[in-house]
């Protein structure tokens, strides 16, 4: 429940509510429902667009805003730089439930619901810093994505949960996890239940017909012993996997292929990072920009470490520290002015001879280019790069993304806190 939209994008609140009130048959005393939203967003926000409370008001059972949780425990582990901060209702919870709305995602093929366990620490924490290390190709062997999995895997060894629900009835494919132009709604009716995270979600990918072994994430899982993604070996009750295999439209891996209007793209070697982001950003402008883009007659984008170079020198994105490092010596850093000029010598002669002949001559002016855009970051932040393009087009020649920049401020902005949790107008 971390992004502001509508199922499913987010969890189906008829399934959270079915799971809440077999929780209560069963006598469970508290039961105590939260998340981290997105960057930006908090609880009471999301509760705002939504009213979880009123629809569930009827039931005992507590929403909580872990952002704001005031018992955080500090938790030291080898991939992380420094301690992270996880709230202690998580942690001293006796059962811990995901509920995982499932949908395709662009770096681990979908929305896994250990990528969704992921979530109990705060998106602060989820960073992935670049190390480098000596003697190995940080691109070649995509080290972001690596690091990333690991990450993951750590904070899914703190606190496994004792039931894993994929729900699977309405998905996203095509473009995901949030909804894009691109994006298509597929109906399966299905949904897979279970006491083994990695499990549920080998069987996931098995019925997508996707191998298991040929996931980052689940193959980490493997080799880490924390769970079962050898299908053959499950004891699956239900229907039969080879009965009901869903064939679904994966995010594409290559950005070329997303046609976004007057943009063209020119790339180089680049990481799972960059290729996540940049994947968020070209879908959102293909799906909101539309009419900022017929302003805009021409935009290169370039990204990746040596991206080939763009046919001239107009209107030119740089994505990513790569890409804005690697280009110092291309060509459309510059400009070139032709402009006619008398020679000097010329002029000073006609101070004597009056009727002397004087030539112009064509001299080139360059000149650094100004019509370039860089997005720096290892990635860039997706909201600071939606800034950045109404500071460089101005906000007159993008008047749908001002809108929408100016729609995010007033949806994220926070009064003074009153009562130690913070509140909103």
């Amino acid at each position: 429940m971390n992004y502001p939209l509508a199922y499913p994008a987010n969890v189906n609140l008829e399934t959270l509510r079915a799971i809440i009130e077999a929780c209560i048959e069963f006598g469970i005393k508290k039961i105590l429902v939260g998340s981290f939203p997105i960057k930006g967003f908090s609880w009471e926000r999301m509760d705002s667009f939504f009213g979880y409370k009123e629809l569930f008001e009827d039931l005992n059972v507590d929403f909580i805003d872990l952002s704001h949780s005031d018992n955080l425990k500090e938790i030291s582990l080898e991939n992380f730089e420094e301690p992270i901060k996880i709230p202690e209702e998580i942690l001293n919870s006796s059962k811990l439930i995901i509920v995982n709305q499932v949908n395709v995602h662009p770096l681990f093929d979908f929305s896994s619901s250990i990528l969704n366990l992921y979530s109990i620490i705060s998106p602060e924490y989820q960073k992935i810093i670049k190390q480098e290390k000596k003697g190995k190709d940080y691109l070649f062997l995509d080290q972001y994505k690596k690091d990333l999995a690991k990450k993951i895997l750590d904070v899914y060894e703190i606190k496994k949960p004792i039931l894993v629900i994929n729900d699977l009835f309405n998905l996203i494919e095509k473009a995901g996890p949030i909804s894009f132009k691109n994006s298509k709604i597929k109906k399966t009716n299905i949904m897979i239940l279970g006491n083994d995270s990695v499990a549920v979600d080998a069987l996931t990918l098995k019925l997508f017909g996707l191998d298991p072994m040929n996931n980052e994430l689940l193959f980490s899982a493997m080799e880490r012993d924390l769970g079962n993604i050898n299908v053959d070996k499950m004891e699956i009750v239900g229907l039969q996997l080879n009965e009901n295999t869903l064939k679904i439209k994966s995010c594409d891996k290559d950005l070329e292929n997303l046609k976004v209007h007057n943009t063209f793209l020119r790339k180089g070697r680049y990481c799972s990072g960059c290729y996540e982001k940049a994947f968020y950003l070209l879908n959102f402008m293909n799906t909101y920009l539309f009419k900022d883009l017929k302003y805009i007659k021409k935009q290169w984008f370039l990204i990746g470490e040596n991206p080939d170079e763009p046919e001239d020198n107009t209107n030119v994105i740089l994505f990513g520290d790569c890409a804005c490092n690697t280009t110092k010596t291309y060509n459309f850093r510059k400009t070139v002015h032709l402009k006619k000029v008398v020679p000097i010598k010329a002029r000073f002669l006609k101070l004597f001879k009056k009727k002397i002949e004087i030539k112009e001559i064509t001299k080139e002016i360059i000149h650094d280019n100004k019509k370039i855009l860089e997005l720096q970051g290892c990635p860039p932040n997706f909201f600071d790069c939606l800034a950045s393009l109404i500071k460089y087009y101005r906000k007159n020649n993008m008047p749908n993304l001002n809108f929408i920049q100016k729609t995010i401020e007033l949806l994220t902005q926070q009064k003074e806190k009153n009562d130690n949790r913070g509140s909103f107008k």
